[in-house]
């Protein structure tokens, strides 16, 4: 504790040095939507080589709307068409996704993953089972009155009906070289239990 507290430029050092010894070890992949979005050929989209938006195929050829993006496009869709996300018909009420087996608290954000999933949404179209018609309006009826409930005690989108993974800041993994470092600097301050409460 000395060494973070009385000793900065070296606390610093030490923790800027673990920074860039693993920056590189810290990556983040990106998940790929399922759906591609449909992209109209140039020659109908009555334009040149340019991305002139994403067609609802739903539309009326003569009376075809473009929308900025994919999302925009299946929000028309559900409104306009009545158009919902095929995942939904595979999902239940525990929000369990049928393709990976995780818990995702809510019907809502299973549906979510599964759509923009490549893995599960492929698993669920080859191996999943369909849900009859008044097991699915039952379900959609209970997602609406939860989403309306959970609008008027002040959330934007549904409130996860189980516990999901702890959140916060969490502590280096244990075996890192980082968590060593830390330990190594602590040990290296000899600071002894009274003088890490201020009891000097």
């Amino acid at each position: 504790m000395t060494l973070a507290t009385g000793h900065r430029a070296a606390w610093k050092d030490l923790v800027r040095e673990a920074t860039v010894q693993f920056s590189s070890a810290l990556t983040a992949t990106r998940r790929e939507p399922v759906f591609a979005p449909v992209v109209q050929p140039a020659d109908e989209a009555g334009g040149g080589g340019d991305f002139a938006g994403v067609p609802c195929p739903d539309c009326p050829q003569d009376a075809r709307r473009l929308f900025a993006s994919q999302r925009a496009m299946e929000a028309h869709r559900a409104t306009a068409h009545g158009k919902r996300r095929e995942a939904r018909n595979f999902i239940y009420a525990d929000g369990i996704c049928p393709g990976c087996g995780h818990c995702y608290g809510t019907r809502a954000r299973a549906i979510v993953h599964a759509t923009k999933t490549k893995a599960c949404a492929g698993i669920i179209a080859r191996a999943g089972t369909c849900m009859d018609e008044e097991s699915l309006a039952a379900l959609d009826c209970y997602d609406a009155e939860a989403a309306k409930a959970s609008r008027r005690a002040g959330h934007p989108t549904p409130l996860a009906r189980c516990p999901g993974p702890g959140r916060g800041p969490k502590a280096p993994k244990t075996g890192s070289l980082l968590a060593m470092a830390l330990a190594l600097a602590l040990a290296a301050a000899d600071v002894d239990e009274n003088e890490m409460h201020g009891d000097v």
